[in-house]
Order: structure tokens, then C-alpha cells, then sequence
């Protein structure tokens, strides 16, 4: 069961944030979260889909799954398997905004498998959404820079490059579903001071993002 927090007069509603890998999410969930003392929650916490294709730790080895993965399948390929992971884990995300509407629990839910088509309308005085985009040389820039792209063998560097090609894919469909579905398309320009910004920069910013989500559902 989600925790309740004392704040709740404040923060009535769940807030989602979704985007493609390394846009942003996890830092502006992570920053609003601990300002503001709500639960957090990430997608990737509930089920895994082959995520990066670099070693984490020197000690840690790439699966043989994800190698295959990201060796094997075209990025169209990648694009269809990863929809039909996200659609089969959106009931379980469905279930937890619902248990929070009816306990009125404040959560914050970040994730790439928050997709706008599966959004229940029925939420919509309920939930309010964050979508985050990024333009393609500063999703490769933050992915090269994370794997350490430089030192990798010529094999690895293949990978992180399917994941690359995969990562703007994603951010090139959710773009366009948000922009059909009337919606509002955040920047990550908008947050990347969030990454080297002092905490009462930070504090500014996810309060004006908080006051505003709450003005839009008073």
C-alpha cells in the first residue's frame, strides 16, 4: 500500500512524468519528490525490459538477453517490443493510480512506459501529466557520456548505439501522440538545470510546476 503524506492539502492530485530514456524524468521526479515529501514510484521498478547495454560496474556483466537484444533487432523491431512490454505492465499502473484516487494518496509516478494513448480519461480530473522531450544530439551526448561510449570495444559501442537510435525513436512517437492528443510537450532545456542548479533554484522551479498542475484542477 502507497503511504499517505501530511501535505495532501497541497498536493491533491498524482502527478505522472513520462519521456524517452535519459530525458530527464528521474531528476525532476526525484527533485519534486523529496521537495514536496511525496511518494515516488518509476516504471522500471515494476517490470524490466532490456534497459542499457553497458556495464553498470566494472564487476557487472551484460546478460546475454540484452546483448541479443540489441544486437539482433532492428530499431523498428526494438520500438514494437517495447510498446507491447508498456502496454502489458499499464493495468498494474492503472491499479496504483487507482488505489491512490480512492485512499486520496499524493504520488509521484515517473517512467518511458507512461504512454499518453493509455492514459484512462477517467483520471483526468484526477491525474496530471508532465511529458518531457529533447532534441536528438543531447539524448546521444547524455547516453555516450553515462556509458562511458569513448572506452567501450567496437561490440558495445554497437549496442549503445542501437540504444541511442531506439531512445530517439521512442522520443519521436511519444512527441507525436502527445501533440495529436491536444497535449503539453515540457522541454528538457526547461529542467536541465536541475542537474548543476542550487536547491533553491530547484525548490522555485517544482513549486511553480506543482502550483500550476493544482491551478488546472482546482
Amino acid at each position: 500500500m502507497v503511504p499517505k503524506h501530511e501535505n495532501s492539502q497541497y498536493y491533491r492530485k498524482i502527478i505522472l512524468i513520462g519521456g524517452t530514456s535519459h530525458c530527464g524524468k528521474t531528476t525532476l521526479a526525484k527533485r519534486m519528490s523529496v521537495e514536496h515529501n511525496i511518494k515516488l514510484i518509476s516504471t522500471d521498478s515494476l517490470a524490466k525490459h532490456p534497459g542499457r547495454p553497458w556495464k553498470e560496474t566494472p564487476s557487472n556483466n551484460i546478460p546475454e538477453h540484452v546483448k541479443d537484444y540489441y544486437s539482433k533487432l532492428s530499431t523498428k523491431e526494438m520500438m514494437a517490443s517495447v510498446l507491447m512490454h508498456y502496454e502489458k505492465l499499464w493495468p498494474t499502473i492503472r491499479d496504483i493510480i487507482r488505489l491512490c484516487i480512492r485512499e486520496n494518496t499524493n504520488l509521484i509516478i515517473e517512467g518511458s512506459a507512461l504512454l499518453p494513448k493509455l492514459i484512462d480519461h477517467t483520471f483526468s480530473n484526477q491525474v496530471n501529466f508532465i511529458w518531457l522531450t529533447d532534441v536528438p544530439e543531447n539524448l546521444r551526448a547524455r547516453i555516450y557520456g553515462l556509458s562511458q561510449y569513448e572506452e567501450k570495444l567496437l561490440e558495445e559501442k554497437k549496442m549503445i548505439d542501437k540504444f541511442v537510435d531506439r531512445t530517439i525513436a521512442f522520443d519521436d512517437f511519444l512527441t507525436k501522440d502527445v501533440k495529436d492528443m491536444g497535449l503539453t510537450l515540457t522541454s528538457s532545456n526547461e529542467i536541465k538545470h536541475l542537474e548543476s542548479s542550487s536547491l533553491p533554484k530547484i525548490k522555485n522551479y517544482t513549486s511553480l510546476i506543482a502550483e500550476d498542475l493544482l491551478k488546472k484542477n482546482s
